[in-house]
């Protein structure tokens, strides 16, 4: 069975480069007024589309797990 899901996580590109945590894209997006390069890990995880997709999928895990046991 193929199980689907997307996460998403709603900024836009800055024209500097601000912080220094993360990698890659990280200090160019912004989201809340504020560069993910100035997020702590915990803090990008609970807002981040891969936090967003792995939240979801394990809903849906859960529930087939529960309806099928």
């Amino acid at each position: 069975k193929e199980i689907n899901v997307r996460g998403e996580c709603h900024g836009h590109i800055g024209f500097e480069r601000d912080g220094t945590e993360g990698f890659g894209y990280d200090p160019l997006f912004i989201i809340n007024g504020r560069a993910f390069g100035r997020y702590t890990a915990e803090e990008k995880d609970n807002i981040s589309h891969r936090g967003n997709a792995l939240r979801l999928l394990k809903a849906k895990l859960e529930t087939i797990i529960n309806t099928n046991p």
